[in-house]
């Protein structure tokens, strides 16, 4: 997500007018872009909701590192980082019976 790399960028260097430049381009290209989705499938947006479609940038920024962090996810009571979640000789067919 492109917005969670300004925002990376600006964290480290708040100072730097380029990511700045970088981040509002981007917010507004993604704004434009929530505009015209909201457009397409036919939602009405007044001048006073249009506010929180900058929102939707950065909400699916925060959705893509919520989804890839390391959270402790238990997945049929084994953790998602595990060796394995599934044994490959368990599902898989017999060696030689896939070449037939």
């Amino acid at each position: 997500m492109p917005v969670v790399g300004w925002l990376a960028w600006l964290v480290v260097e708040p100072t730097q007018t380029p990511a700045w430049i970088g981040f509002g381009t981007v917010l507004l290209a993604d704004t434009l872009a929530a505009a015209a989705i909201c457009t397409l499938v036919g939602c009405r947006i007044r001048l006073r909701h249009a506010v929180v479609l900058p929102l939707w940038s950065l909400l699916r920024g925060i959705t893509w590192l919520a989804c890839w962090l390391p959270w402790p996810v238990v997945w049929r009571g084994r953790y998602w980082w595990s060796r394995r979640l599934y044994d490959p000789d368990r599902y898989s067919p017999a060696r030689g019976e896939a070449l037939k």
